[in-house]
């Protein structure tokens, strides 16, 4: 998903860098729009999974100092991976979409820009 979403920016600075004389920013805006919901729920869903696994974290480390249990340490280590994993994916993500936002604005300019030829 990650390569996708880096492509997907690359095109849409590539066409407002471009010369604007084919450009069709209403349908440029609206798809735009579409993508800007898909990456929100993307960003959604691994916020979720990402605070899942942090909780599954912490409770087998609270298991370990409970119990004393040395063997859920490899549990917690396997968990310790996969939150540092998905805290830089959802870093990624989140500031992808700040860029989106920025990337709208200016495709708002270029509509503005357009009805007042």
């Amino acid at each position: 998903m990650g390569r996708y979403i880096k492509d997907y920016m690359k095109y849409i600075e590539n066409i407002l860098g471009g010369d604007d004389a084919d450009v069709d920013y209403e349908k440029l805006r609206t798809d735009f729009l579409l993508k800007i919901e898909f990456f929100q729920h993307e960003r959604l869903v691994h916020f979720l999974v990402t605070f899942m696994v942090i909780i599954a974290l912490f409770i087998s480390v609270l298991y370990i100092f409970m119990t004393g249990l040395q063997l859920m340490a490899v549990l917690s280590v396997i968990l310790l991976g996969l939150t540092a994993a998905y805290l830089a994916y959802y870093y990624f993500i989140e500031n992808t979409v700040m860029k989106m936002y920025k990337l709208y604005d200016k495709i708002m300019d270029k509509l503005n820009e357009g009805s007042q030829k």
